[in-house]
C-alpha cells in the first residue's frame, strides 16, 4: 500500500479571526499552472499527487463529475452539474458550478479541504419543493476551509450538513472554517446546520434576502438545527442584513456562541446558544483562545 501522508505543516492563523490557515497553502499550485486532468467521470475519477507535486484538475462539462484522491486542485473549471469530492487533501478554487437541480452542487467530504474563490449558484429552481444545496457537506469530514466564494439563489441552503449524518453514528463535519463568503437569495438558508461534531466557526459572512418562501424556507440566513446530534459553534462579526430573521438557533441542541454579531434580530427559544456584544463577549473570546489558541476577537478586514 503507499504510505500515508505526512501530517501537515504547523498551522498559524489567517487573514480572519479565529480561524487557523489552511495548511497545506504554500504547497497548492499557482493559479496559472496549466491542466493535468480535464475530464472526470461521475462514476468516479481518482487523482493523486504528491506533497511535493499537486495534480492540476480543470473541468468544462455539463455531466456530473465524482473526484477522490489527495493532492489535488480543481481550478479554472466551469461545471453546469454536480461536483462531488472526497480523499484529501484537496482544494476547489477559482470556479463556477451552475448546476441544474442535482441535491448539491458542491459536495465535499474527507479531511483538510480548502473551498475557495468559487461561484456556486442556481442550483435547482426557486420556488420549488425539492431541496438543491450550494454546498452540502458530508459526513466524516474533518478539516475544512470554506473561505471568499460567492454562494446564491439555490433552492434549498447556500451551506449546509450534515442531513444524511442524522440518526446513525455521530460522524458530522468537524473543524470546519466558513469566512468572507456572500450568500445571498436562496431558497431556504445561507447556513444550516444539522449535525456536527464541531467546532464550526463562521466569521465575516455576508448573508442577505432571505425571506419567507412558497414551498419551504423561513426566511432564516442562519438555522442551527433541532435535528441531529450537534458540538460547538462560534460565529462572529458576520454581516446579517435584509433578512425575515438573521439567526434561529430555537431549539438546537449546540453549543452556540455568538459574539459581536449586531444583530437583535433573532430566534433563541430553547436553545444552549449565547449571544454576547462589546465588553460582554470578551471572557468567550477568551475561552476560544484557551481551546484552539487563535485570536476571534480581531474584526474583518
Amino acid at each position: 500500500p503507499p504510505p500515508p501522508p505526512p501530517p501537515p505543516p504547523p498551522v498559524s492563523g489567517s487573514a480572519f479571526p479565529g480561524v487557523p490557515e489552511y495548511p497545506y497553502r504554500d504547497q497548492l499550485p499557482d493559479l496559472g499552472d496549466p491542466a493535468d486532468v480535464t475530464s472526470c467521470s461521475e462514476n468516479g475519477t481518482t487523482v493523486n499527487g504528491t506533497a511535493d507535486d499537486w495534480v492540476v484538475v480543470t473541468l468544462n462539462q455539463n455531466g456530473n463529475c465524482e473526484l477522490n484522491g489527495s493532492y489535488f486542485v480543481v481550478q479554472h473549471s466551469t461545471l453546469n452539474s454536480r461536483l462531488r469530492l472526497s480523499g484529501g487533501p484537496y482544494a476547489v478554487r477559482n470556479s463556477e458550478i451552475n448546476s441544474p437541480g442535482t441535491g448539491g452542487a458542491l459536495n465535499p467530504g474527507g479531511t483538510d479541504i480548502l473551498i475557495e474563490g468559487n461561484v456556486v449558484r442556481d442550483n435547482g429552481v426557486i420556488p420549488s419543493s425539492p431541496d438543491h444545496h450550494g454546498l452540502n457537506v458530508n459526513g466524516n469530514t474533518s478539516g475544512l476551509w470554506i473561505l471568499e466564494n460567492s454562494i446564491y439563489q439555490n433552492s434549498g441552503d447556500a451551506i449546509q450538513f450534515c442531513h444524511s449524518c442524522v440518526g446513525g453514528v455521530h460522524d458530522g463535519p468537524a473543524f470546519v472554517y466558513i469566512a468572507g463568503n456572500v450568500m445571498h437569495d436562496d431558497e431556504e438558508n445561507a447556513i444550516d446546520l444539522k449535525e456536527f461534531l464541531g467546532p464550526v466557526v463562521a466569521v465575516c459572512n455576508e448573508m442577505y434576502g432571505y425571506e419567507r418562501g412558497q414551498f419551504s424556507g423561513n426566511g432564516e440566513a442562519v438555522r442551527i438545527n433541532d435535528e441531529g446530534q450537534q458540538g460547538q459553534v462560534w460565529f462572529a462579526h458576520n454581516n446579517y442584513h435584509d433578512n425575515l430573521t438573521d439567526v434561529a438557533p430555537y431549539g438546537s441542541d449546540a453549543e452556540g456562541y455568538f459574539l459581536d454579531e449586531n444583530t437583535t434580530n433573532v430566534n433563541n427559544s430553547n436553545s444552549n446558544t449565547l449571544f454576547a456584544d462589546g465588553a460582554a463577549a470578551q471572557p468567550y473570546y477568551d475561552q476560544y483562545l484557551a481551546e484552539y489558541g487563535l485570536d476571534l476577537s480581531g474584526g474583518c478586514q
